[in-house]
């Protein structure tokens, strides 16, 4: 298995942190979130890995280097005028070259080991981690569900149709994964380049099976704004 990091935008909301690198090199307790992911992927013997860059991408080959990193670097050139959903188009050759399926991962979200080797070796081979929930926030990716099955997944959902929030990582068969990735190129041959990854999967989901799997219990944190950073903070402490 494969695995594909998102990791093409700035990130504008997190400033002043993000002035001169992406998000992904942003630090938590003096750790980049990317090497949190890394060290997921590490311990579920995952090496085969592709990191989609942009903004800031000369800052993630030298922090690669530096660590002694042999990873696939994917540089969307076109970041400013594009959003994530073409960014992993850009790196569907190299995911679909793997017959047991990829994993696609934002590069914001910090979760412990144990989370990716649950979503790795559940029975569901096309599924994203789900967190139910009973609060809601205007910035929360809300996910409508049918029994297991992922019907709609946005922000504009209403409260009483929304089972969860959207948290990942994905995780795509071979199949799925061509399906997925021949749905993003129907919209970028009509030239529909700025379209954003988790409402793709929502409508990606509606056509074909995805399942909401419900987090049972793992610590994770996503980081948008300087207030989850410093949340985030306290929260990778408890990671196990």
């Amino acid at each position: 298995m494969k695995a594909v990091i998102i990791a093409g935008g700035q990130g504008k909301r997190l400033l002043p942190y993000t002035k001169d690198i992406p998000k992904c090199l942003v630090k938590v307790n003096d750790k980049a979130i990317l090497d949190y992911q890394l060290e997921a992927l590490d311990f579920c013997n995952i090496k085969d890995i592709a990191i989609v860059t942009g903004f800031g991408d000369k800052f993630v080959r030298e922090h690669l280097k530096a660590k002694g990193i042999k990873i696939t670097v994917i540089e969307n050139k076109n970041y400013q005028n594009t959003n994530n959903a073409y960014g992993i188009w850009l790196a569907r050759d190299y995911a679909l070259d793997s017959p047991d399926g990829f994993l696609l991962i934002n590069s914001d979200l910090i979760f412990p080991p144990t989370m990716l080797k649950f979503l790795i070796e559940h029975s569901e081979k096309d599924a994203i981690i789900i967190e139910p929930t009973t609060e809601q926030s205007s910035d929360m990716v809300k996910v409508k569900m049918e029994g297991d099955n992922i019907v709609a997944m946005s922000k504009e959902i209403p409260p009483q149709e929304t089972a969860a929030e959207a948290v990942g990582p994905v995780k795509f068969s071979h199949d799925g994964g061509q399906a997925f990735m021949d749905f993003i190129g129907s919209f970028i041959a009509k030239g529909e380049l700025n379209h954003w990854f988790f409402y793709m999967l929502g409508d990606f989901a509606r056509q074909r099976w995805l399942a909401g799997i419900k987090n049972p219990g793992f610590v994770w944190t996503e980081i948008d704004t300087p207030e989850d950073l410093k949340q985030a903070e306290q929260i990778v402490k408890r990671l196990k």
